[in-house]
């Protein structure tokens, strides 16, 4: 596939691999992770080529397997080819005729390979990236439930999703974000679940990005977010596959971007913060108490103490009078009025910066 558009002017490539590999040289100068090969190719009359490729994007053992060998490999019945794609079998295949169109596949684990007698560089896909395998999530583990987790591979974190949503209705739209890093994004929905007001909206709000560089995807929340003040984020950061899932049968946007194991989901609601994935796996009714519970501990603790405070303080009339005298008694001697009491039991584990019950000891010092 040809991808041909209009090239700025001495970014043109030559028919002579020796120009080329100048003009590259030229591009990545001082970059010693982009590495040069010089080969001669038989099987095309022993053409020179040049192989490009970035060190640690790329598996040493996949570029000699299925790379290099192929290419120095003699053919058995002398046959003769004039497209170097022609003796490549694996990986997806492009080519460019502007050096602008490709430099930046090569820094993301892409090869390049540029035969003399052509002007154009044809570009493989079989980058292998480093990163760690699916496991766990740390901070989301669940009792039941799966035990998989993103990493930092977009394009394994998109295997995730589509193999437990393998519907054609699923769409997947990809963005390269950040003007320096080109950070691939990914955003996914339902065609026929999510509305797609919501949709052509927050596409909108990723492509009026304009930064520098994207390095997480807590980044692309803050800039698209409204500039509005909420108690509440507008959205839901989650490393779960299947919690991913959940919001896509619910009618959400999914935003996953490259070297980010967190997956945005949005817009969220206050209501969204008192569910668990685990909630998807229990009966209806457990999973409707669970949340009731998680509401009622939510309003405990913002309000319980609050009133405490302000009935002791300001209305006392309310308390039996039998209590009131039993409370007064107790207060003799404590030099702290109810409300710094209220904010001292309230700061406590943030000023220890530990648990409440390793704080103790510190505490009953003052």
């Amino acid at each position: 596939m040809n991808k041909d558009k209009h090239c700025p002017a001495g970014k043109n490539l030559t028919k002579s691999v020796q120009i080329n590999e100048g003009m590259l040289r030229q591009v990545f100068n001082d970059c010693a992770d982009v590495k040069y090969k010089r080969i001669t190719i038989p099987s095309m009359n022993n053409r020179r080529a040049l192989v490009l490729y970035t060190e640690g994007l790329v598996s040493p053992d996949n570029l000699t397997r299925d790379i290099i060998s192929p290419l120095l490999a003699e053919s058995e019945h002398k046959r003769q080819v004039e497209d170097v794609t022609q003796l490549i079998a694996v990986g997806q295949t492009t080519s460019h005729s502007c050096l602008e169109d490709f430099t930046g596949d090569i820094l993301r684990g892409k090869i390049a390979i540029i035969t003399d007698g052509s002007s154009k560089a044809v570009i493989i896909d079989i980058k292998k990236w480093p990163g760690r395998a699916v496991e766990e999530p740390l901070q989301e583990r669940l009792i039941r439930g799966p035990r998989e987790g993103f990493t930092e591979v977009l394009q394994v974190n998109r295997g995730l999703v589509r193999r437990r949503l393998p519907d054609p209705n699923l769409k997947v739209v990809n963005l390269k974000l950040g003007r320096r890093s080109q950070t691939e994004v990914s955003m996914l929905y339902i065609e026929d679940v999510c509305s797609l007001d919501t949709v052509q909206e927050v596409k909108e709000r990723l492509d009026a990005i304009d930064i520098d560089g994207i390095l997480e995807t807590g980044v692309i929340a803050e800039l698209i977010s409204e500039r509005t003040i909420s108690p509440f984020p507008l959205h839901l950061s989650t490393e779960r596959p299947d919690k991913v899932v959940g919001g896509l049968l619910q009618g959400k946007i999914v935003i996953l971007a490259d070297g980010s194991p967190f997956a945005l989901v949005l817009p969220a609601v206050a209501t969204d913060w008192f569910q668990t994935p685990e909630d998807y796996y229990m009966h209806p009714l457990f999973a409707t108490i669970g949340r009731v519970l998680r509401l009622l501990g939510i309003f405990v603790v913002t309000t319980l103490t609050a009133m405490y405070t302000a009935v002791i303080m300001y209305h006392y009339e309310m308390i039996p009078s039998s209590i009131l005298v039993f409370i007064a008694q107790t207060r003799e001697g404590v030099p702290f009025s109810p409300l710094n009491e209220a904010l001292l039991m309230e700061l406590r584990p943030s000023l220890c910066g530990k648990p409440a019950s390793a704080c103790r000891g510190r505490w009953a010092q003052l």
